[in-house]
């Protein structure tokens, strides 16, 4: 080492040990520190240190061992001892084997100093070393921590409590390479974290670092005998260290790493990620002894085994468990791009493939790796107690009882692991949930209160050292809050209503059972013990009596201690003669439960006796009929018992009279229960009416019982009953059951599904299949309620339908059949497009199935295999907020639990792969009934079948791609084996390239091409010549319809198609039923509000319908259509040219005898245009020339014009000298059409400022001043001279696209009114513009003068006609429009096809992206599309300024190759020019603009008509898409600078007028044309790009009113901002 290194540590050390607050902890002054240190031997010594490979404590002993001695005057005999002893004493004093002496501490912490100070010195100078060096986190990771505060305490802590070097002394002095195992720990957990913090996880890398860094540190707190179980212990002594120093989540982690804690279901991803780490670095025997190594998982198991104790079958079969969940995470990690090996710290690209092309186990690890990160989310989320009073305060205002049991059952997946904290807020939240209208969340809140408060003393599941015992704080133990929340079940207060208090105390039994009986409580005597005392001490309210009776049918008679069972018994001997007869009742009820159990009770029960040896008639049916048990069981004297026959089989208790009894609301629930005991006792001597009347009476009381006893109680009991009864009388109960479901208090009938569901497995098949036939039309055309009714009853179904092959003598296949319809029926629920049936689908698949205690592993494996593929396909897609992630977690947990029970229990997943692969393309617009005959037809032939929705068909209108797959997942996720092709894989089949891909995705496979006879007929692909790769490699599956019936030509073409296929050939003919389903029928359907169910799927039909789809679409694409104008630019005025002018603008007039001359004279130039179609006729003219400042006099002889216009401009200036029109006005808006083009001409030209004074005619028209002035000129009126000339700056022009009516459908496009609305109201947003900067220009482009253009330039680079040709010859080259023009339009005789693009603002409109237009792909998947068209591009956008959207366009086209020949658009500003320059593009434009100041579009301006989108968090209601309009009072118009704020809200105003005005002339010509009001869930028939105005994600918009009445509101919003804004 140089000698500046060595004067460098020197320095250091010197500097460390004369810090000002050192010296005063070692009592020493700063000389006598220099003395030791400016040392010529201390140097020395120094210098041989540091030229060591390895850094020992031993050697900086050496180095300061005389500096010790010195400052000690009789030092211990071994220093590296005493200093470890030192150090270890300040984390575990009682660790310390040696009395420790302050004599000594000064010479320890010197040597503490300066071996600190070498350590840190050369982590600067050499490589990391992953075995003793710490990469802690940086401090800008910390600033990102979500406690950055503990971690920052953490580092403190390891520091100041000189942790790393109590790990390096410990190695020399005891042997131990403590140092190596931890450090590598902390460099594997923070590499892992690291790289998952990069993916996207959220992972706390402070946990990580700081439990990684002292997993291990309770080694350390081992003493004596201890050490022989330091493996066992350490958890214990960790635990404690981090406790000490307050951090309770890094200590969580850090004392819970053991490979058996991955026996708790649902770990922290932290805690995944250390005890991974840990598994991984273990001791490697070497040469030398042992040296510390990372392994990987699968060596690391190894030795682990060898290494663990007392291994027997059952422990090695529990340590194989854990294994495969960490075996499982380490997947998961691999899955996610993790590096594992260690070998680069970036994360790699993760290769997820599309669930749709997985197969057989791929599927299977794919559910894992969801469970996993579901559920290390979820803990997560959890374990932050912010995020969690945050989850239970959104519980709390959760109005839908469905959606407030989702987070019921995430507490009741999770709770165990909440902390204390958490257990308490979640105690206080149930308990209010106790009053709940809904029962079954009454149940649950109680029955997780109990769980709760069960495992509330987190009790230390690992070994403790033998003289530890843990002390609980009494104010916040389990059993304090028992007696807390007993109290408060018995006594609600005066405040809580009789109704709720009753609601509770039915509660308290459910509570009592989930404490008492909980497997989890050690201390049941104890709970039993408060829960007696509870009542013993005070009179309770009949209320609180009744349910206590009731809860004490819930504890196990041999629980009692001896004085508390006659306790009991007293108290329910007192409640005999309440006045309340149910009380009585229950009283007696346990009387009989007591007696059932009379060999546990360790009391003599002659009260009991005595009481039932008295008879009375006037105890009613149900107290005689639990004595006469009572006696039977006591056995009460033959006299007594013969009485109680008698009188239970008198006239005095009728059937009848018990059925009429028990459907009325005011008998107690007991009483019910009880009479259908007795009821089912008798029922085997009934006859067969009196049973169809007994199950009738069960049905009808499952069906309206308030009470879950009773519905229980009558549900199994009809159950029971079922295989008494006839076929037929089977079959009409289980329809009553069955309508009950559609019944509309919700309260009942969610009830239903779980009797119905067992009671159909008692219906023979052929009623069965009825059944189910009934119930799949009931979910498909019914509402959200009825449909999540449905699927919860399949459920039941799927649970209980294992023997129901064996109980009818079923064969095996058919059985199989009718699951798979059932199984299909519940996963169409995953497609369903409302999110309450979505949810409900997956929790009863998730929960009922996989979780189920019914159904066997075997039974579950069953089902799996058949559903594995298609559940996993259906579930992924994104989670509509917190409560589909709740409901999602606990379902994948299920079915995770269930997979990882199957293969340890019975071995891994045997799944077959289906060799036969059918890709279907198609335009699917939309996916009919004979779509799905088609594909249940190539399934049944032994296929797996993928839809891909074709985009090659580019002429036709189409849906948005996203609706269409929606479409066809809600219409084929009913079937199995069918399956969505990935979005993001475009299949061109007249693409060589993509059919390769195509066939890669299927390796080892048979794909074969589903296609129609007429598309072997016409298409392309067949056409071209048969090549490598090309379409005639495949085998194909082609399908004909009768209706096809071709002539001789149109046949021979088919089968020379066929001939040309290399690959086998399947033919299919579809059943005539489903052949006269079109497209156009479906269409002209929904166009007439009918029913469709005949022709799509219904529950497509409802989408459709709610959505309002397909109304008033055409087939086809309009094609664009020039209008007939020819601009010509006239410099050189011959006589011809002239008497033209004459002929047709002056005609019958005497002004055009001498203009030759004039017009000459002064150099005038002409804009003319042209009647295409009508001989070239000239429509009308412009007149114009150039003058320069200095002859601005010279022109209008007049000094004050002249002033003015010296004083606004110094640029060059155009004089139009006449605006004239054709008499005959063929067409609307000439003026304003000639003013544009001349402006833009001259702007092109550089000039800057325009003069208009009509010296051709000296007479302007009314409508040329009003369009000079809405352009923006301002009237230069000369007072002397009576002249007037208008004047306009044009430096700095606005621009205005006018384009509303292309935003109209047909017909009201072309409707006079709504044309009339439009042009008023145009005339003012003019005016209004104008206003903004008052003198400058404001231009005004025709949006069909834009298309005109840029039609004919496209057409020009494609080299073919700008009209459409028959037959089509298509010019090589394809237009894609990537804005908002030419939207829904095609060019003609050119490829058209769009990349859907969409300006998105968040929802504070600060900022906005460039994003895929709604219910389209995403960008990027376009532009794969639009590759697979293999041409080249022609891009096309309405403006190019800023260019924000071709910045975001472009280098996604260059990242897959597509080739742009050119971008050509409607307006292209100076600034847009040179973006197209530097991007190395070739572009045109239809006007070019130099210095644009602002543009408009006219549609963007109107609420409701257009906008730009917002990105909410909602899904976007039907069509219609939220949207912000730039203007107040939606957004602050800050891009409008430099104007006046009374001029923007001018603006505002009038554009939300002018939106008014439209939507009342749409209203009023819609109602005319269709007799119904035109709504806002109905604008989508009016409006190409229907919007909704932007409000906030929690404001909804009454669907059923009119738009323009919404308009008044912004309206009047504005006006009450008027004040502060003007």
């Amino acid at each position: 080492m140089s000698r500046f290194m060595l004067n460098e540590l020197h320095k250091e050390i010197l500097q460390s040990l004369t810090e000002k607050e050192f010296l005063q902890k070692i009592g020493m002054t700063e000389e006598k520190i220099q003395s030791y240190i400016i040392n010529k031997k201390f140097v020395n010594n120094l210098l041989v240190l540091i030229n060591k490979k390895h850094l020992l404590c031993s050697d900086v002993l050496d180095v300061s061992r005389e500096i010790l001695d010195s400052v000690c005057k009789r030092p211990p005999k071994d220093w590296l001892k005493y200093i470890f002893q030192y150090v270890l004493h300040k984390s575990f004093p009682d660790a310390a084997t040696i009395k420790l002496y302050p004599k000594y501490e000064s010479s320890v912490l010197i040597y503490l100093e300066i071996l600190r100070t070498i350590l840190r010195h050369g982590e600067t100078r050499r490589k990391f070393d992953i075995f003793t060096d710490f990469d802690f986190l940086t401090e800008e990771e910390i600033k990102g921590l979500p406690n950055p505060d503990e971690y920052v305490n953490f580092l403190d802590k390891f520091q100041s409590n000189y942790i790393y070097e109590l790990m390096m002394l410990d190695h020399e002095v005891n042997g131990f390479n403590s140092l190596n195992h931890v450090a590598a720990v902390h460099y594997v957990a923070l590499y892992v974290a690291r790289q998952l913090k990069k993916v996207g996880l959220h992972v706390d890398l402070g946990i990580v670092s700081g439990a990684a860094a002292g997993h291990d540190i309770g080694k350390y707190g081992c003493k004596g005998s201890e050490k022989e179980r330091v493996p066992y212990l350490h958890y214990y002594y960790t635990d404690q260290w981090f406790t000490k120093f307050n951090m309770s989540n890094i200590g969580l982690i850090a004392s819970n790493h053991s490979t058996w804690d991955l026996e708790l279901e649902n770990l922290p991803l932290e805690s995944l990620i250390l005890i991974y780490a840990d598994f991984r670095v273990k001791n490697m025997v070497s040469k030398s002894g042992y040296e510390m190594h990372i392994y990987s998982l699968d060596e690391s198991f190894d030795i682990i085994l060898d290494k663990l104790d007392n291994v027997d079958k059952t422990k090695e079969k529990r340590y194989h468990r854990v294994y495969s969940k960490l075996k499982d995470f380490e997947d998961y990690l691999v899955h996610e791009g993790i590096d594992t090996e260690l070998k680069s710290e970036e994360p790699a690209l993760a290769n997820f493939v599309d669930y749709a092309l997985l197969d057989g186990y791929e599927v299977v690890e794919n559910f894992k790796y969801m469970a996993i990160e579901h559920n290390t989310s979820l803990m997560s989320r959890l374990n932050n107690e912010a995020v969690f009073s945050s989850m239970i305060e959104s519980a709390r205002s959760e109005q839908d009882w469905k959606n407030l049991r989702a987070y019921l059952n995430i507490l009741d997946e999770y709770s165990i692991y909440l902390s204390q904290k958490e257990k308490l807020f979640a105690l206080s939240f149930l308990y209010e949930m106790l009053v709940h209208r809904e029962g079954d969340i009454r149940r649950q809140a109680a029955r997780l209160m109990g769980s709760i408060i069960v495992t509330y003393d987190q009790e230390y599941s690992k070994e403790m050292p033998e003289d530890v015992k843990i002390n609980l704080n009494e104010e916040t133990t389990g059993l304090s809050l028992w007696d807390k929340y007993l109290a408060l079940y018995l006594d609600p207060g005066y405040k809580v209503t009789d109704n709720h208090k009753e609601w509770i105390g039915y509660s308290l039994r459910i509570f009592v059972d989930s404490v008492i009986n909980s497997d989890r409580n050690n201390n049941k005597k104890s709970y039993l013990n408060l829960f007696v005392n509870s009542f013993k001490n005070f009179e309770l309210e009949n209320v609180a009596r009744f349910s206590t009776l009731n809860s004490l049918l819930s504890i196990p008679i041999d629980l009692y201690e001896p004085e508390q069972l006659i306790f009991v018994i007293e108290f329910a001997l007192n409640s005999l003669n309440n006045s309340d007869q149910s009380i009585g009742l229950m009283a007696v009820q346990f009387f009989n439960m007591l007696v059932n159990n009379k060999d546990l009770a360790k009391v003599p029960l002659d009260k009991i006796y005595k009481y039932a040896s008295v008879i009375s008639g006037n105890d009613g049916l149900c107290i005689n009929y639990l004595k006469s048990k009572i006696a039977q069981k006591l056995n009460i004297h033959s006299d007594i018992l013969n009485k109680y026959s008698l009188l239970m089989n008198s006239s005095m208790y009728k059937p009848s009279d018990l059925f009429l009894n028990n459907l009325k609301a005011a008998t107690p629930w007991n009483v019910k229960t009880i009479s259908i005991d007795y009821i089912m006792e008798n029922i085997k001597s009934r006859n067969e009416a009196s049973l169809l009347q007994t199950a009738t009476h069960l049905a009808n009381l499952v069906k309206v019982s308030a009470k879950e006893s009773v519905r229980n109680k009558a549900g199994n009991s009809l159950v029971d009953i079922g295989p008494m009864l006839t076929i037929d009388q089977r079959n009409e109960i289980a329809i009553e059951l069955f309508k009950g479901l559609e019944i509309d208090e919700l309260q009942f009938a969610k009830y239903i599904p779980e009797y119905l569901g067992r009671f159909m497995m008692l219906l023979p098949p052929k009623e069965l299949d009825e059944f189910v036939y009934d119930l799949n039309n009931i979910y498909k055309g019914s509402n959200s309620r009825v449909s999540a009714l449905v699927i919860d009853t399949l459920g039941i179904v799927v649970q209980y339908y294992s023997g129901y092959g064996e109980r009818f003598g079923e064969e095996e296949e058919s059985c199989g059949k009718r699951l798979k319809r059932v199984l299909g029926i519940m996963l169409s629920g995953l497609a369903n497009y409302n999110p309450q049936v979505k949810q409900e689908a997956f929790l009863v698949i998730g929960q009922h199935i996989f979780g189920s205690k019914i159904l066997t592993l075997t039974e579950k494996y069953k089902v799996f295999t058949l559903i594995y593929k298609k559940l996993m396909t259906l579930i992924n897609e994104k989670e509509l907020g917190d409560l589909f992630f709740f409901n999602n977690s606990s379902s994948f947990n299920h079915i995770y639990r269930f997979i990882s029970d199957y293969e340890f229990y019975c071995g891994k997943f045997e799944i077959g792969e289906n060799k036969n692969v059918a890709f279907f393309p198609g335009t699917f617009d939309p996916f009919s009934l004979s779509h799905k005959g088609i594909v249940t037809a190539i399934r049944n032939l032994g296929f797996e079948v993928y839809l891909s929705i074709d985009e090659f068909s580019w002429s036709k209108k189409v849906q948005p791609r996203m609706i269409r797959r929606q479409i066809i997942n809600m219409s084929i996720a009913d079937e199995l084996s069918v399956y969505l092709f990935p979005d993001d894989i475009p299949v061109n089949l007249s693409s060589s390239d993509d059919l390769k891909v195509l066939k890669s995705l299927f390796p080892g496979k048979d794909v074969y091409i589903v296609v129609g006879s007429d598309v072997l007929q016409n298409a392309t692909a067949y056409k071209a010549r048969p090549t490598k790769h090309s379409i005639h490699n495949f085998s194909h599956i082609v399908f004909k319809r009768a209706q096809d019936d071709m002539s001789a030509t149109s046949e021979k073409k088919v089968e020379d198609a066929k001939n040309r296929i290399k690959g086998s050939l399947v033919e299919l003919k579809l059943p005539l039923y489903l052949e006269d389903i079109s497209s156009t029928q479906i269409r002209d359907n929904i166009d007439n509000n009918r029913d469709i169910s005949n022709l799509i799927d219904p529950l497509a039909q409802s989408f459709i319908y709610d959505m309002n789809l397909y109304t008033r679409e055409p087939m086809n694409k309009g094609v664009l259509k020039s209008k007939p104008f020819e601009i010509e630019i006239i410099d050189d005025l011959n006589k011809n040219i002239v008497d033209e002018i004459g002929h047709y603008i002056f005609m019958n007039t005497n002004l055009y005898e001498n203009i030759g001359e004039k017009l000459v004279s002064k150099g005038i130039k002409f804009l003319v245009i042209r009647d295409s179609k009508n001989s070239n006729k000239i429509l009308g003219f412009s007149a114009f020339h150039k003058i320069s400042l200095s002859e601005v006099y010279t022109e209008f002889q007049s000094q004050y014009i002249a002033n003015y216009v010296r004083e606004k401009t110094a640029g060059r200036i155009v004089v139009i000298d006449g605006i004239f029109i054709t008499p005959s006005r063929i067409y609307d808006n000439m003026e304003q059409l000639i003013l544009t083009e001349t402006l833009a001409y001259c702007l092109k030209n550089d000039f800057t400022y325009a003069l208009y004074c009509n010296t051709m005619s000296n007479i302007n028209t009314d409508v040329v001043v009003e369009t000079l002035l809405l352009q923006g000129f301002v009237k230069i009126y000369d007072e002397n001279l009576k002249k007037s000339v208008y004047a306009v700056d044009m430096k700095f022009p606005i621009c205005l696209t006018l384009n509303m009516e292309s935003f109209i459908k047909e017909p009201l496009n072309t409707n006079k009114k709504v044309y009339d609305t439009i042009l008023s109201a145009r005339k003012k947003l003019q005016k209004s513009m104008t206003m903004l900067y008052p003198g400058s220009l404001v231009l005004s482009f025709d949006n069909d003068m834009i298309n005109q253009t840029l039609i004919n330039k496209i057409c020009s680079i494609n080299k073919v006609s700008n009209e459409m040709q028959s037959p089509r010859v298509l010019g090589e080259n394809m237009c894609v429009p990537f804005g908002n023009i030419l939207k829904g339009m095609v060019v003609p005789n050119t490829v058209t096809k769009s990349l859907h693009t969409e300006k998105v603002y968040s929802t504070d409109a600060k900022t906005f992206k460039i994003t895929e237009y709604p219910f389209y792909s995403p960008i990027e998947i376009q532009a794969k599309t639009i590759k697979s068209f293999e041409r080249p591009v022609i891009l096309v956008d309405d403006l190019l300024h800023k260019g924000y959207r071709i910045k975001e366009v472009d280098p996604i086209l260059k990242r897959y190759n597509v080739e742009v020949k050119k971008i050509i658009v409607g307006i292209m500003s100076g600034r847009g020019k040179d973006l197209m320059e530097i991007q190395g593009r070739e572009s045109d434009y239809a006007y070019f603009i130099p210095n644009l100041r602002i543009w408009f579009n006219e549609n963007l301006m109107y609420p409701f008509l257009g906008g730009d989108g917002i990105g909410t968090i909602n899904e976007n209601m039907l069509n219609l898409i939220p949207s912000v309009n730039l203007i107040l009072p939606y957004y602050s118009p800050m891009f409008i600078r430099g104007a006046s704020k009374d001029a923007i809200y001018n603006l505002s105003m009038t554009s939300l007028q002018n939106s008014k005005l439209i939507l009342q002339a749409l209203e009023t010509e819609y109602q005319e044309l269709y007799q119904k009001n035109l709504t806002v869930k109905r604008l989508g028939e009016v409006l190409i790009s229907p919007r909704l105005p932007y409000f906030g994600d929690n404001i909804y918009y009454d669907l059923n009113k009119k738009a323009s009445g919404y308009m008044d509101a912004s309206i009047e919003t504005l006006i009450k901002l008027e004040r502060i804004i003007k």
